[in-house]
């Protein structure tokens, strides 16, 4: 078995553990979790719209799945949510509460300048706050996780990444990594907006401020994903009766 094959297969297997996840049409064993901390579900979808564009997908010949995130990620299904009790289950919600009701987790609410390198190895993060910088030891290990755009930063900043791009900044190299900071794939998106025939949207039920994108229980949306013909990326569509 390859790497590649490998590294996929152990990706998969850590998503199905992190997963509390709904009775979904579809679901496979191996592919699905069911009591990891982050709830994921689908919505009632009673609104004829979202059968009406599914239907569409079929009869313009593409295929239908029934979880896109399983075995068959391609074709127009129903899309899913991470919500819990009507409101976004996010990775705070997940993970970052539960912890700190532990006694050896400390949430500091500071700014992380750069990881601290000592013969190689990561032994603590500099931070600053109260307008003083300091330095947080660790016992045994740093983990970066500050999002897609600040993890390389944090880590350039630390001196880990191209060589030639840090000593053009004045940061000293403390391991050549070209691919840190590069082949960012950034989710690009457009909104089309279409008049309802009928008075079927939730348009009307919404508040002004979420008459835009809403993002709760009540509110479900379908999805397609269509495999590429080429080079080019996937496309992905989602839609929303609102």
């Amino acid at each position: 078995m390859g790497r590649a094959r490998r590294a996929r297969l152990g990706l998969r297997r850590c998503a199905a553990l992190l997963q509390a996840h709904g009775k979904l049409a579809g679901r496979r064993r191996g592919w699905r979790g069911t009591d990891g901390p982050l709830h994921v579900r689908r919505g009632s979808f009673k609104n004829p719209l979202f059968k009406a564009f599914v239907d569409a997908g079929q009869q313009a010949g593409f295929e239908l799945t029934d979880d896109y995130n399983g075995s068959k990620q391609e074709g127009f299904g129903l899309m899913e949510q991470t919500v819990h009790n009507g409101r976004r289950w996010s990775t705070a919600s997940a993970y970052l509460r539960p912890a700190l009701k532990r006694p050896n987790v400390k949430l500091l609410r500071c700014y992380a300048r750069k990881i601290v390198i000592e013969n190689g190895r990561a032994v603590g993060v500099e931070i600053e706050r109260g307008g003083k910088i300091e330095v947080v030891k660790a016992n045994r290990e740093v983990v970066v996780s500050a999002s897609s755009f600040n993890s390389p930063k944090l880590l350039m900043l630390s001196g880990i990444g191209p060589g030639a791009h840090l000593q053009e900044m004045g940061i000293e190299v403390k391991a050549d990594r070209p691919g840190v900071g590069a082949n960012l794939q950034d989710h690009m998106e457009f909104y089309f907006q279409q008049v309802s025939t009928k008075p079927v949207s939730l348009y009307s039920w919404l508040p002004w401020f979420w008459q835009g994108l809403p993002a709760h229980s009540g509110c479900s949306s379908s999805r397609a994903s269509v495999s590429p013909t080429s080079s080019r990326p996937a496309p992905s569509c989602a839609r929303l009766p609102a």
